[in-house]
């Protein structure tokens, strides 16, 4: 909501996805106080300097990821600063406020990486990878990669598809997981798959 004094939580949506930071103003009702009585200001616990006859403005960094971000922070104005002795606790008033925003959705449903193996030999290890044509590039706005395998070492292969840390692998509308193991018998040496990056 619109700000109130006595209202004392609010919501804000962070309107741009790649925004890094925002600013949280306040001013003070000067008639409350006297210049040697300023109520203490802190955000998160942290004391924040300023001068009484400027807004109060406060720099919030946000996600440093291309994730979204659901954060709360607690605006405390301790008043007045200095009255809080032994004897006499301050008055202390808490406005928390939420901030959203959106995540970058291109990024985030982009794939890191795109892997075509043969199947594990009889120790375990991975097997070989297969080289793309052309060979992935997670920037590219390709989205078509031809993977040629040697029928005549397994028919069958494991397809990778590494997503972001905010995304998850779809291959169809009920399997979910970054490898698949695709059998090539009776498919005519050709099968095509559409793996795509859900955002979780």
């Amino acid at each position: 909501p619109a700000f109130d004094p006595t209202v004392l939580s609010y919501s804000v949506m962070i309107s741009k996805p790649g925004d890094t930071f925002t600013i949280i103003t306040a001013l003070l009702n000067l008639e409350k106080y006297s210049n040697l009585q300023l109520p203490e200001i802190l955000v998160d616990g942290n004391h924040i300097d300023y001068d009484p006859v400027e807004p109060i403005a406060v720099r919030v960094l946000l996600n440093k990821t291309i994730g979204p971000i659901n954060r709360t922070l607690v605006f405390t104005v301790r008043d007045p600063k200095g009255q809080g002795g032994w004897m006499q606790a301050a008055s202390v008033t808490d406005y928390t406020i939420r901030l959203m925003q959106a995540p970058v959705f291109q990024e985030v449903v982009r794939a890191q990486s795109i892997r075509v193996f043969y199947p594990p030999g009889p120790d375990g290890k991975e097997g070989e990878e297969i080289p793309s044509d052309p060979p992935f590039d997670m920037l590219s706005p390709n989205e078509e990669y031809e993977f040629v395998a040697d029928a005549n070492i397994s028919d069958h292969l494991v397809v990778k598809v590494t997503c972001s840390d905010f995304a998850q692998t779809r291959w169809d509308a009920d399997e979910l997981g970054q490898s698949r193991t695709i059998d090539m018998a009776g498919t005519g040496g050709w099968k095509q798959l559409f793996p795509m990056c859900e955002f979780d």
